[in-house]
């Protein structure tokens, strides 16, 4: 999981790629370019591996099932680690582990001590409030108040719209750290909680 912020050097992802000759269904051998950290750099990447492997296949060489690294200064790739079978990407079983056959009852006694899951009570709410879909979507509905909203906002005072519309207000832009405390002021650190937006509403 990543929020893939390239700036940040949060996103990696590898370039899989192989030609085939016009006519034909099957592809040839692939290579994979790995951590490329830009869209840029995959096209960059993928047009170098092209035109290598176009000029190895066209000069009756042979493409070799490996690993590469792409360079940024060059746009280039070089050889990292040659895979020659599957067993090279560890698709194997693993002789140490044990078979486990969990009991129906043990799995139902897990399954009810879990919390509700967020897209479970984000449906429930909708459902309960009769709130449109885009209100309780996910990329709209905070976190918290997914989580504590039935517990704070009382039914009386609680007019499903109003309240869901409410809920899918989007905080102000702040570094996560600060993201809820940007809604309270200095006379009172609950404003902006879901007990005192459902007294404002």
């Amino acid at each position: 999981m990543s929020e893939a912020r390239m700036e940040m050097g949060q996103m990696r992802c590898d370039v899989n790629l192989s030609l085939r000759p016009h006519g034909r269904e099957k592809f040839g051998t692939r290579s994979e370019t790995k951590n490329v950290n830009s869209l840029r750099s995959v096209e960059r990447a993928a047009r170098f591996e092209i035109q290598r492997h176009a000029a190895v296949l066209d000069g009756g060489g042979t493409i070799i099932q490996e690993t590469r690294h792409f360079h940024e200064d060059t746009g280039s790739t070089t050889s990292g680690r040659v895979k020659e079978e599957a067993e090279d990407y560890r698709y194997f079983p693993e002789p140490d582990l044990v078979p486990v056959a969990p009991s129906r009852e043990w799995v139902e006694e897990i399954r009810s001590a879990l919390p509700e899951l967020p897209l479970v009570r984000r449906n429930r709410l909708r459902e309960e409030w009769g709130s449109p879909a885009p209100t309780c979507s996910p990329s709209s509905t905070p976190a918290r108040w997914t989580r504590s909203s039935p517990r704070s906002a009382p039914a009386p005072t609680r007019p499903p719209p109003a309240s869901g519309g409410w809920a899918s207000w989007p905080a102000p832009p702040t570094s996560p750290a600060r993201r809820w405390t940007s809604w309270r002021s200095p006379r009172s650190r609950s404003r902006g909680s879901p007990s005192w937006s459902s007294r404002a509403i």
